[in-house]
């Protein structure tokens, strides 16, 4: 995809039951969400991408979509105003691969909550159709990244939800919800503590309506990035995340059999100048974990 009019960023991808490849992302030039699709085999090709829609917004100052596609090939997407007028996290939906959109729906008026800053929305579905959003709400002037993490959940398809429920009381840096299937519903997120970064793990067998007590999974008191989640098609839980302490070091949880264990770390053999700011991962049909990291250039004079 290219002459997009402005850099494209925080792209979000999901694929169907048809294997088509669905990508929704934000035009920082202009801060309008747009969404193209093409088929999965044919990704490669340039001209297999329909041509990108702007998908509707009552603001141009859009952040961060979640997007989710059912066995329907119902398109569902999550995305916050951040700030200013009509803050607030939305959703909005296709049934014909975004040809055509709904009206936007406000999932959280953070405007009447008087909230100053709202981001990071996070979607996923159960099997039974229910819709299970997490944000976070922040301060107006945060000086870090971190901010109060919520849940919300929508019966009926996106039009109503309920009140958010507070997840933790401590500043929340990360999250991230995903269903699996015959295993229950699953949510994640990353506190830090004085340069120390714990990852917690807490599930639901109702659908979110009541939860577990939460677990630790990791505690790392080095640099380190925030974690990818990838299940596989047994119901496994792999979380991967890297940290730097003298070397860079890459480091998997296997959560199997109801419980975590850390069953590898290795250090990673990149440039000592580079840093590796995030990795994603995910486990193909037969079984194969993969994981792409982001290497970033440190420049030694500031």
């Amino acid at each position: 995809l290219t002459d997009l009019g402005g850099l494209p960023i925080h792209p979000a991808l999901a694929i169907d039951t048809q294997q088509r490849l669905l990508l929704t992302w934000v035009n920082e030039s202009t801060g309008d969400l747009w969404f193209s699709w093409a088929n999965s085999e044919r990704a490669n090709i340039p001209l297999e991408w329909t041509k990108p829609v702007v998908i509707p917004s009552p603001s141009d100052v859009n952040d961060s979509p979640s997007m989710v596609v059912d066995a329907s090939g119902r398109i569902v997407v999550a995305y916050a105003v951040a700030i200013n007028e009509n803050r607030g996290i939305y959703v909005i939906q296709s049934t014909d691969l975004g040809v055509t959109w709904s009206s936007p729906q406000l999932a959280f008026d953070a405007v009447e909550a008087a909230w100053d800053r709202i981001d990071q929305p996070k979607l996923t579905f159960t099997e039974d159709g229910v819709l299970h959003l997490l944000f976070s709400q922040y301060p107006a002037r945060a000086q870090e990244d971190t901010g109060t993490l919520y849940y919300s959940q929508s019966t009926n398809g996106g039009m109503t939800w309920t009140a958010p429920d507070e997840v933790t009381p401590n500043p929340v840096k990360w999250s991230y919800i995903v269903s699996v299937p015959g295993q229950g519903l699953h949510r994640f997120w990353q506190e830090e503590t004085r340069s120390v970064a714990s990852t917690y793990h807490q599930i639901s067998t109702d659908s979110g309506i009541t939860w577990n007590a939460s677990v630790l999974v990791s505690s790392v008191d080095t640099l380190s990035s925030v974690p990818s989640i990838a299940p596989d098609w047994m119901g496994n839980i792999h979380l991967l995340q890297t940290s730097i302490d003298e070397l860079e070091y890459f480091h998997e949880w296997l959560w199997t059999n109801g419980r975590w264990q850390l069953v590898e770390t290795k250090a990673i053999a990149i440039p000592k100048q580079n840093s590796i700011s995030t990795v994603h991962a995910n486990v193909t049909a037969n079984g194969k974990l993969y994981a792409i990291f982001q290497s970033e250039l440190r420049n030694e004079l500031d």
